[in-house]
């Protein structure tokens, strides 16, 4: 599977995550984000011996579309809204994909994967231990170890 396969996953799942979070893409996302698409360009150029006008800007297409017509509560729907926090993110998110357009073929892949691991492992610390998992290892957040064997002795857990 190559990386231009799997950026609209990863804007997808980043998208919904902020969506859950209430929260505005932040420069270091955006960052990421561009050395994505950056390299799932170069992986076009260099490993498939794809290269024609334009494929650089298609690559760049991400980002607020003021007229999108993307259905409500669709991962596209959830990507725009996601690049359309406000004015300064928009701004921005244009300034950065500027930068890592003028430097697609200097990127190191080695680098980005180091950081897409780093991002998909903060997504997952994020995100609470499921309750049993907790359960499973003798301690559940918040409460007694001895509450915690107990609740696993009711469970059937050993």
């Amino acid at each position: 599977m190559s990386l231009q396969e799997t950026l609209p996953l990863f804007l997808a799942l980043s998208a919904v995550q902020n969506a859950l979070q209430e929260s505005t893409i932040t420069e270091l996302w955006m960052r990421l984000a561009a050395g994505y698409i950056a390299l799932s360009y170069v992986e076009q150029v260099l490993i498939y011996n794809i290269n024609h006008p334009g494929l650089l800007e298609r690559f760049f297409r991400w980002g607020y579309e003021a007229d999108c017509d993307a259905e409500e509560n669709s991962d596209e729907w959830y990507i725009n809204k996601m690049f359309g926090a406000d004015e300064s993110v928009v701004r921005l998110w244009e300034e950065i994909k500027e930068e890592h357009m003028q430097a697609a073929n200097r990127l190191s892949i080695i680098t980005f994967q180091d950081k897409v691991s780093e991002f998909l492992m903060g997504l997952v610390s994020a995100h609470p231990t499921p309750w049993l998992t907790q359960l499973e290892r003798g301690k559940i957040n918040g409460m007694s170890r001895k509450w915690t064997a107990a609740v696993k002795s009711r469970a059937g857990i050993n």
